[in-house]
């Protein structure tokens, strides 16, 4: 028996000062309605009127921020999604420094097209789609936030978790953000970009709907180092904190300083290599190097061999692990950007290494 066919309404949440790019984003995706802030009264108040603005008779409602681009098809891959996974809050989004964004990495280089969420962070908001069951309840929840929280981004990580409603994350991403300039008021030391995405048709990558969930270790860096997400217990229901990968390498079969000497093998290796040395830091190409390594070790000790040939969605995965890793880290953005091209191929050396 075949499952009941997911449908979807869909609305942009806008500021007034990116209404022209809302308009062109409306007409793209088949005069969507838009909803503006007109009185800048915050991306948490638009968005509980973006949510209460749904279509009661669709199975999901479909939120888009006004600053983004979108792949091919984008409704009618979420359409595609929600009736996979009826029930289920889809985010197609992830930025490439967060921690929802380390764990697309993970999906992408396991060959998932769907990512469980790391639930006790906030929960990526540039196109999201809640089950249209949820949404009296969630707008009444978010709404007692406003005024005292500006982003809608955390209150739904909260109410996920709190109502226990299953989530998942698109690998690779179903949008890019597409403006560097915060009309919100936020200000970054990168650009915010998808942590996964591919340029043209996703429509192959997804075909295939494998979903990564129940993942117990999760590499990321920050702060000049790499750690683990490492999910625990607490009350009877997962929770994640942040733990030095040391703590876990023993279930790994990892030893620390064999570890840190095949990295410096992999930077003696090759001139280009060392020639990063030199133009970044040595510590911020290890934590590189590190974090890949990890995800496929993480892949192995989950009984993957990683997707196949390392696919075009491990490709983009790996390519963001440089950028993504300035996180408090004083080396500057456009010397990483300068060298994506090495430092993408010291992530690949660093995953294959991890895989063996």
């Amino acid at each position: 028996m075949s499952k009941p066919k997911a449908t979807l309404s869909v609305t942009i949440m806008s500021h007034p000062d990116r209404r022209d790019a809302a308009r062109a984003l409306s007409r793209a995706l088949g005069d969507v309605p838009v909803l503006v802030d007109q009185e800048k009264r915050g991306p948490l108040h638009n968005a509980v009127r973006a949510w209460r603005s749904a279509d009661p008779s669709a199975t999901h409602h479909l939120v888009l921020q006004d600053d983004i681009r979108p792949v091919p098809g984008l409704i009618e891959e979420f359409e595609r999604a929600a009736g996979r996974h009826p029930g289920t809050v889809l985010a197609g989004y992830a930025n490439w420094n967060a921690e929802n964004g380390a764990a697309v990495r993970l999906g992408a280089v396991s060959g998932a097209s769907w990512v469980e969420p790391v639930h006790d962070f906030y929960f990526p908001m540039l196109a999201t789609a809640i089950p249209v069951a949820h949404l009296d309840d969630y707008a009444a929840y978010a709404s007692r936030y406003i005024g005292m929280m500006r982003h809608d981004d955390f209150p739904l990580a909260r109410f996920i978790r709190e109502r226990e409603i299953p989530a998942l994350i698109s690998a690779p991403s179903l949008v890019e953000h597409g403006d560097d300039h915060s009309v919100a008021g936020n200000t970054y030391y990168i650009p915010l970009r998808s942590a996964c995405f591919l340029d043209g048709d996703t429509t192959p990558a997804l075909d295939h709907d494998a979903v990564v969930r129940d993942f117990a270790l999760c590499p990321f860096t920050g702060e000049g180092h790499t750690d683990f997400l490492a999910r625990v217990s607490v009350g009877g229901r997962d929770r994640w904190i942040r733990s030095h990968w040391t703590d876990h390498a023993e279930r790994l079969g990892l030893d620390a300083d064999e570890v840190r000497a095949r990295f410096g093998k992999a930077l003696r290796s090759s001139s280009v290599f060392t020639t990063l040395c030199e133009d970044t830091h040595e510590e911020f190409l290890y934590n590189v190097w590190l974090t890949s390594f990890l995800l496929g070790r993480v892949v192995r000790a989950n009984g993957g061999t990683g997707a196949p040939d390392l696919s075009p969605v491990a490709l983009a995965a790996l390519r963001t692990v440089a950028i993504g890793s300035l996180r408090n880290v004083f080396v500057p953005v456009g010397v990483v950007q300068d060298h994506v091209d090495p430092l993408h191929a010291l992530a690949i050396d660093g995953h294959t290494e991890g895989l063996r």
